[in-house]
């Protein structure tokens, strides 16, 4: 456990003591863990975390230093896999208003947050991330006397941009923070007839997800509908196509499968062609299937 952490106990001794006799605990335990949701094109998205940053409901930010930075590659973290950020955590119980995540991504020739394209390298910048850091608005809870754990979903699709006229990408904060005992998981097959008559060369595409039912798809744009998930589609040991999209909230959604990922830009409009969209359900700790035919 580092320095800061310590002195967030420290903070929770005294609040216990303020309560005279009363012994209940009232700190709680809080777990974070990151996922990709992938993009085209690139090898490997490696953030530097040098810490995070807490707003209590009504109080002042607790900023929490690592002892060393963690590099992690969320293009290594697909399929439902996550790797850990905050480990128990202990933090003063109640409601908090946002998160940030604090990084070191800036356009100074230093490759500490980088992306991989075709083999190259290139610096990943968090625009205002020396203030700012990479902040997540939506609240959370810490229970008293008890552990929370979340997921930070990072949707790449949406937040890897290449700026015009300024050298290697930047990295927007588009990410979704969901708690872990309160998802599902969408996976499935998509037919290889699908696949060879929507893709050309060595696509496969991906699956979107959009939040409610009967959704009419549209690309990543910053307008209309867009897809709060995606899975990329690829082939596995079995022959077949499969995705899957882990760390859901559960409530209905609409599915697509859409080969023209590639051409996807976040910033602007493209016009997409979609295949299979149908209404899904996704339950708490339930892996629901949805197979794409042609």
């Amino acid at each position: 456990m580092n320095r800061p952490m310590k002195t967030l106990i420290c903070i929770g001794a005294l609040l216990t003591a303020c309560g005279g006799d009363d012994s209940t605990p009232r700190t709680g335990e809080l777990n974070l863990q990151v996922t990709d949701a992938p993009v085209d094109s690139a090898e490997q998205v490696v953030i530097r975390f040098t810490g995070v940053s807490y707003k209590p409901a009504g109080g002042a930010p607790l900023q929490v230093v690592f002892d060393a930075p963690k590099d992690i590659d969320l293009l290594a973290l697909a399929g439902g896999d996550a790797a850990p950020l905050v480990s128990n955590a202990v933090l003063p119980a109640g409601a908090y208003e946002w998160l940030r995540l604090d990084v070191d991504a800036a356009f100074d020739t230093v490759y500490d947050s980088y992306i991989v394209i075709a083999g190259n390298q290139y610096e990943l910048r968090v625009p205002s991330g020396a203030e700012s850091g990479l902040k997540l608005n939506g609240g959370f809870t810490v229970p008293q006397g008890g552990a929370a754990s979340y997921t930070l979903d990072f949707d790449l699709r949406r937040s890897i941009v290449e700026p015009v006229g300024q050298p290697g990408y930047f990295l927007k904060s588009v990410i979704r923070m969901v708690n872990n005992a309160e998802v599902g998981t969408l996976a499935g097959v998509v037919d290889g007839a699908l696949v060879a008559s929507a893709c050309t060369g060595s696509a496969t595409g991906a699956v979107y997800l959009y939040q409610g039912a009967d959704v009419t798809p549209d690309d990543v744009d910053g307008l209309d509908a867009e897809p709060v998930a995606s899975g990329s589609v690829a082939m596995q040991g079995d022959g077949n196509y499969h995705y899957t999209i882990a760390f859901l909230s559960p409530g209905s959604y609409t599915a697509t499968y859409t080969c023209d990922t590639a051409t996807d830009l976040p910033e602007s409009s493209e016009l997409l062609a979609y295949a299979g969209t149908t209404n899904v359900v996704i339950s708490t700790g339930v892996t629901t299937t949805q197979d794409f035919l042609p």
